[in-house]
């Protein structure tokens, strides 16, 4: 069968969902064959208390940490689903177990 190896394609997903479908169309012109689907979320964090955190800051973080997992998972998910096989695995940051954003 085919080798399988571990391609790294940076993107920038502070707009979601125009950044996963400009992620999947860069893997699907180079040929990729994405059976593995790895998220790590951790790109935005803000510390203090919750309360004080700017409304524009916590749009972002949130856009970028949960919307491009989202956005990542149904433009990959799809193309799994229709092929039949694939897997995802999403990863979180640490920062989301302590106190504050």
């Amino acid at each position: 069968g085919e080798e399988a190896r571990v391609v790294t394609v940076p993107a920038d997903l502070r707009d979601p969902s125009a950044g996963a479908e400009m992620l999947h169309q860069v893997v699907l012109e180079q040929g990729y064959d994405v059976a593995l689907l790895l998220v790590a979320s951790d790109q935005a964090a803000y510390t203090g208390p919750f309360l004080s955190q700017r409304p524009d800051n916590l749009d972002r973080m949130l856009a970028l940490n949960v919307g491009a997992t989202c956005a990542l998972c149904r433009v990959f998910g799809a193309e799994m689903a229709a092929a039949g096989r694939g897997r995802m695995l999403l990863v979180g940051a640490p920062q989301g177990a302590g106190p504050g954003i």
